[in-house]
């Protein structure tokens, strides 16, 4: 803490050089001797909390660079610049948290005569209401502080911090198997990708570790005129472990062994040029693009029946028609805004009984099942 408060004096002392400089025939300057600030915002402008169906909670604290010369007030307010200039400098669309969701053990602190850090102050975080979970959408709590008594300046790049609340997803989820595999119809004959992005959680049963065990364990298929989007584990040259990609001719393996009974983010990325495979938001590998349309025609199909031994969870499945980003990947593994653009279809696989599932776009998808399907319950993001 004392290196911390050492480097946050020195940027004082840099700041009264340059923005404390008055221009005059005298060259008279003015200094900056002290600032508040605060304390989660000391490194980076952020800090992400999760919130789970109790709630969540958080602290936040307000500090000087160096002890103050009287006792000094100050006010921690909701502000909503602060989450609106977070989104604007990192191409993120948070939504500031309603008002009413959360609530600080005190809003005015005080840093005593000769101190340099007030009382900590708790931050409670009120459970995700339905519409919220429903709706996708991010959330962000922005806090800033403000001088109530007392001519100390604010330190301008910490005197704001935006909590980023990771919404813990507790979900039902079905069980795909050989007996049971699932199918999407379209409402057009030819679905036409330029570019594509498809990603889903997953959780597999059974996984074989040797060449050629448990082989063609198939997750996704949908075939075209010289086109194809194909997902499977394990091949008869590769291990039944490996996630192979299948499209347009060519096929991905990933470096990648996954283990049964875990869940994972998975994302095939073909932006025209490279097909991507990403594993919980990392790139596992790549190939060149053939660079040319994807074209599926017929039904959009889930499962095989020969070949699938295992019961494959799904959740969160849903198809861009654009490369998405690593970045947008990352953030939005549990759930995404239903209206976002480039959604051509989204299955969250959620329903929680019965044989039919329903694309959250409105986009005329229909999903359903071939089997009786059973449903798994209680299913957290977190994995706890």
């Amino acid at each position: 803490m004392k290196n911390k408060i050492q480097k946050i004096s020195m940027w004082l002392m840099s700041a009264a050089f340059i923005f404390g400089m008055v221009s005059c025939n005298d060259a008279e300057y003015t200094t900056m001797s002290n600032a508040a600030y605060l304390s989660e915002a000391q490194t980076l402008s952020f800090k992400k909390v999760t919130v789970d169906d109790k709630g969540g909670k958080t602290t936040i604290t307000v500090r000087t660079a160096a002890p103050v010369d009287a006792d000094t007030k100050l006010e921690i307010v909701y502000d909503v610049q602060a989450v609106e200039n977070f989104n604007k400098r990192n191409g993120t669309n948070y939504l500031p948290l309603p008002e009413d969701s959360y609530e600080l053990g005190e809003t005015e602190v005080t840093i005593l005569k000769g101190k340099v850090s007030a009382s900590m102050v708790n931050v409670k975080l009120a459970p995700f209401s339905d519409e919220m979970m429903e709706s996708g959408s991010k959330y962000a709590l922005p806090l800033s502080v403000k001088v109530v008594t007392g001519d100390i300046p604010l330190l301008d790049n910490a005197k704001s911090v935006v909590y980023i609340l990771d919404q813990v997803i507790i979900t039902s989820v079905p069980i795909m198997n050989r007996s049971n595999n699932f199918v999407i119809k379209k409402p057009i004959d030819e679905l036409i990708l330029d570019a594509w992005t498809i990603e889903f959680r997953l959780n597999i049963s059974m996984l074989g570790t040797e060449i050629g065990q448990m082989n063609n364990q198939a997750i996704f298929g949908s075939w075209g005129p010289d086109s194809e989007i194909f997902f499977r584990f394990g091949d008869a040259p590769i291990k039944g472990n490996i996630f192979q990609v299948k499209t347009m001719g060519s096929q991905l393996n990933s470096i990648y062994e996954f283990n049964p009974k875990q869940w994972y983010h998975i994302a095939i990325v073909n932006d025209g040029t490279k097909v991507k495979l990403y594993v919980d938001g990392n790139l596992d590998s790549s190939m060149d693009s053939p660079g040319k349309q994807t074209v599926l025609n017929g039904d959009l199909g889930f499962g095989n029946n020969n070949y699938l031994k295992a019961d494959v969870m799904l959740s969160e499945f849903r198809l861009w028609n654009v490369a998405r980003t690593q970045a947008q990947l990352q953030n939005n593994m549990f759930a995404v805004s239903p209206k976002s653009p480039d959604l051509t279809f989204y299955f969250k696989f959620n329903e929680g009984e019965g044989n039919d599932f329903t694309d959250a776009t409105g986009h005329g998808y229909i999903g359903s099942s071939k089997g009786n399907t059973q449903w798994v319950h209680g299913i957290r993001s977190d994995q706890k």
